[in-house]
């Protein structure tokens, strides 16, 4: 009697080797069909929900969010794509009453043209606020005399320039540098850094009724374009540090995953554009010209 019960126990796990030891799960209806890749930062300002209303007018969100830090003013500059005013006449207004913050914003709202091209430009008075959680700093509106002609949008944080973006906290200190700009259409992330920065980048495997689903294995990140302005650190399965190498330009940065949990590979993947912009001055260096006569 042992003799056979040790045989159909040897049967047993004969036939466990052969069929089920090494293989992966099956794929269940929670497949990843997509990777949306998310921002990690302790203080963001993002531009949302991008939506052309009617052929003259555009309306779009400006969110914060922040780790209880003291926010008494801001004033944002957005440039634009230019190609696309067809000769009209621009209007931009805050939508009263959309404003989550106790500081809305109630001044320099318009079209400036102080620095050459059309700015979209809004800013606060002085204020008090401990920022922690997302709040909506205002939904605004362009509308346009004339249709708008082909061609996106393409809003984009201002840091240049007299009229520029600048947000304060406590004392009325310039804390710009201590924000994460960027700008999400749709699942096209772009993000603004400065050259001293570094960004947390999460990547979130989605079903395709936007579940998160498991994949096999560890993300692969890689710079797809722009390698000499950002290099990439891996933090873990999921998420890697994006950071700025020195240089000031525009990358690409990429997530690839397998969604397959089977044997085979079935790959998705995402992009996020960061841009590099030069950080705050430390030093000033004094450059000679070529002596003349006087």
């Amino acid at each position: 009697m042992i003799g056979i019960f040790i045989c159909i126990i040897a049967i047993i796990l004969l036939i466990y080797l052969i069929f089920f030891y090494g293989k992966k799960p099956p794929v269940d209806d929670k497949k990843a069909k997509k990777l949306k890749l998310k921002i990690m930062a302790n203080r963001t300002a993002t531009i949302e929900n991008i939506v052309k209303v009617n052929t003259k007018t555009y309306e779009f969100d400006i969110f914060i969010q922040g780790d209880n830090f003291e926010l008494t003013s801001y004033q944002g500059a957005l440039g634009f794509n230019q190609t696309i005013i067809n000769n009209g006449t621009l209007t931009f207004q805050y939508l009263s009453g959309t404003c989550e913050l106790n500081n809305a914003p109630a001044f320099g709202l318009g079209v400036n043209t102080t620095d050459g091209q059309r700015e979209l430009t809004f800013g606060s008075g002085p204020g008090s606020e401990l920022v922690t959680i997302k709040k909506r700093i205002g939904k605004f509106r362009l509308t346009n005399s004339a249709n708008f002609g082909t061609g996106e949008l393409q809003l984009a944080w201002n840091f240049a320039g007299f009229i520029n973006t600048i947000f304060t906290g406590t004392g009325f200190n310039d804390i710009t540098n201590t924000i994460l700009f960027n700008i999400i259409i749709g699942d096209i992330n772009m993000i603004t850094i400065n050259e001293n920065q570094k960004v947390l980048l999460t990547a979130e495997p989605l079903s395709a009724k936007g579940n998160i689903a498991p994949i096999d294995g560890a993300v692969v990140w890689s710079v797809v374009s722009g390698s000499g302005f950002i290099s990439i650190t891996p933090f873990d399965g999921l998420s890697a540090y994006a950071v700025a190498i020195g240089p000031l330009g525009i990358a690409t940065v990429q997530a690839t995953a397998d969604a397959d949990l089977g044997a085979g590979t079935t790959f998705i993947t995402n992009t996020i554009e960061i841009e590099v912009i030069g950080g705050q001055a430390v030093t000033l260096n004094i450059i000679p010209g070529t002596p003349e006569a006087q």
